[in-house]
C-alpha cells in the first residue's frame, strides 16, 4: 500500500515537472541542461513524492530490522523443537522396526483371539510394570531428584495404573477359575419297567470284597397285575 501510494505521488511529480518544462523558455531549459546534474537531481529529490518512498524505504528497514531480531530470539526455541522433532522421528522409527519384527517372528496362522491364560499373565507383568515404576518415582523423590509436585503427578497416575491393571488380572484369574471348574454331575439311574407278570427291584451294586458264602436276595411279595374278583376294592373316605 505505501508503494502504490508513493508511485501514484511520483507519477504526480513526474507529470508536475513535465509541465514545469513545458513553460520554461529556451533559455532557461539551455541553463538547465548545462548545469551540474546535481542541479538536475535536485528538482527530482526535493518533490514530495520522492521523500514519500524514501520514508516507505525506512520504515521497510526499520521493519525487517524487527523481524530478524524475533528470528534470532526464537533461534534457540526453534533448534530445541527441532531436536525433540527428530528424537520423535528418530523413535518412532525404531518402533515401527520392531513391530515389523515381531510380525515376522509371530506365525501367520495365528489369528485366534489370545487365551484367558495369556490375559492374565500379560495383565500381571503389566501390573508388576507399573509397581516398579512407582517405586522408582519414590526413590527418586527421596533422594530429591524431583520435586513435590513432580513426584505426586507421576506416582498417582502409576499407581492408579497399577491398581487398574491388578484389578483386571484378578478378574481374569476369577473367570478363568470358573472356566476350569468341572460342574458337579448328578448320576442318572436307568428307568425301570418292570416285566409283566412279578415284580423284581433293580439288583444294587455290590460294594468292597465279599466274604463267606453268597447270601440270597429275599422274596417280594407279586406286583398285582389284575383286580380282585368283583372289581377294584373301595376304599373308606372320612365321613362315609
Amino acid at each position: 500500500m505505501t508503494y502504490r501510494l508513493a508511485d501514484s505521488q511520483l507519477r504526480n511529480e513526474l507529470a508536475g515537472l513535465i509541465h514545469n518544462f513545458q513553460e520554461m523558455s529556451k533559455d532557461e531549459l539551455t541553463c538547465l541542461i548545462e548545469c551540474e546534474d546535481a542541479t538536475l537531481d535536485r528538482q527530482f529529490i526535493d518533490g514530495p513524492a520522492a521523500r514519500a518512498m524514501e520514508r516507505s524505504r525506512n520504515q521497510l528497514i526499520e521493519e525487517n530490522r524487527r523481524i530478524a531480531r524475533e528470528n534470532v530470539e526464537k533461534e534457540t526455541r526453534f533448534f530445541e523443537l527441532r531436536n525433540q522433532l527428530l528424537q520423535m522421528y528418530h523413535e518412532g522409527k525404531q518402533l515401527k522396526l520392531n513391530v515389523e519384527k515381531l510380525q515376522e517372528d509371530a506365525p501367520q496362522a495365528s489369528t485366534a483371539p489370545p487365551s484367558l491364560d495369556t490375559i492374565q499373565a500379560l495383565l500381571e507383568a503389566a501390573a508388576r510394570e507399573t509397581e516398579d515404576v512407582s517405586e522408582s518415582i519414590a526413590n527418586d523423590f527421596l533422594s530429591s531428584t524431583i520435586s513435590a509436585e513432580e513426584f505426586l503427578a507421576k506416582f498417582i497416575d502409576s499407581r492408579k495404573d497399577s491398581h487398574l491393571r491388578r484389578v483386571r488380572a484378578e478378574k481374569a484369574a476369577e473367570l478363568l477359575r470358573e472356566q476350569n471348574r468341572v460342574p458337579t454331575a448328578v448320576p442318572s439311574f436307568p428307568r425301570y419297567v418292570p416285566p409283566s407278570g412279578e415284580y423284581q427291584p433293580p439288583s444294587l451294586p455290590t460294594v468292597g470284597p465279599q466274604y463267606g458264602p453268597p447270601q440270597q436276595a429275599l422274596p417280594y411279595l407279586p406286583y398285582p397285575t389284575a383286580y380282585p374278583p368283583g372289581g377294584p376294592m373301595s376304599m373308606p373316605t372320612p365321613g362315609s
